[in-house]
């Protein structure tokens, strides 16, 4: 068995002296600022248009705990040319807007097509 001494080490992320060298992508970055995320529905308050109209139909049909379950996290939604474009937080949250609120979301904002991604 090895001591702390004689290990060797493959990598920086070992538990080794070498930790005290931080990697390039923990160096703080001074550009960059953390932001507590808001529902959509904050984010969009002051604008009127086809997506807060949609916005509004779809609290309506879903009711005000599913909509806060499911559309208040959305990072953006898009509507243009009948079509409407949902980003998701995750792949799961993506998963579950397909599988169960297509039908709302197409009536809501009056669209023929509705693509969900996820964001990560």
């Amino acid at each position: 068995m090895q001591t702390m001494e004689t290990a060797v080490f493959l990598n920086e992320y070992d538990l080794n002296e070498a930790d005290r060298l931080m990697p390039v992508w923990q160096e703080p970055n001074p550009y960059l600022r953390g932001e507590q995320a808001r529902p959509i529905s904050e984010r969009l308050e002051n604008r009127i248009g086809e997506v807060e109209e949609g916005l509004a139909r779809l609290r309506e049909s879903l009711g005000a705990d599913a909509f806060a379950r499911y559309i208040e996290p959305l990072s953006r939604i898009t509507v243009s040319n009948r079509r409407a474009l949902l980003i998701a937080p995750t792949e799961m949250h993506r998963s579950l807007l397909e599988r169960g609120f297509i039908p709302q979301i197409l009536a809501a904002f009056d669209v023929d097509i509705v693509r969900i991604v996820a964001s990560r």
